[in-house]
């Protein structure tokens, strides 16, 4: 074997086309580029992922019932029921809310299991640790038992 042939195998395997690329793979991909602009105005200044997290969250609020008419019943009786996910000042202007939780019910495929995981994070007022925890666990085991969620 002469050097020449190893050194252009060397060379040839570090600049491969094939390479896997690094950090977590591109999932969430609804609104890239433009549409994200607008949809969210300050999204310009925003990471891809702080993007995706508010994708999440739009689709939690949307599950859950909270893009309703402002002032109607059903709006009135979602945010009484999610109140500890959306917490609102007795002005109407909305505080900092469980965010972490949203994201990781944001990442659920099945409407019901948001909602039913939703349902049981409120009634317990889990912090987000142990609401992430109760997510992902829950998630394994219904993709154990072959659902798709």
């Amino acid at each position: 074997m002469d050097r020449g042939d190893s050194m252009s195998t060397t060379i040839t395997e570090n600049f491969s086309e094939n390479k896997r690329g690094r950090g977590r793979p591109r999932k969430y991909t609804l609104f890239d580029g433009r549409e994200a602009r607008n949809l969210f105005p300050e999204a310009e200044a925003l990471s891809r992922r702080s993007i995706i997290n508010q994708e999440l969250e739009v689709k939690v609020s949307c599950v859950l019932g909270l893009n309703q008419r402002p002032g109607s019943k059903e709006l009135e009786q979602a945010l009484k029921k999610y109140h500890w996910l959306y917490p609102f000042s007795p002005a109407g202007n909305r505080k900092q809310g469980k965010t972490t939780i949203l994201y990781e019910l944001g990442r659920l495929k099945d409407d019901e299991a948001i909602i039913l995981l939703a349902d049981h994070i409120c009634e317990h007022q889990m912090n987000a640790k142990e609401a992430v925890a109760l997510i992902k666990h829950n998630k394994n085991e219904w993709r154990s038992g072959g659902w798709d969620v």
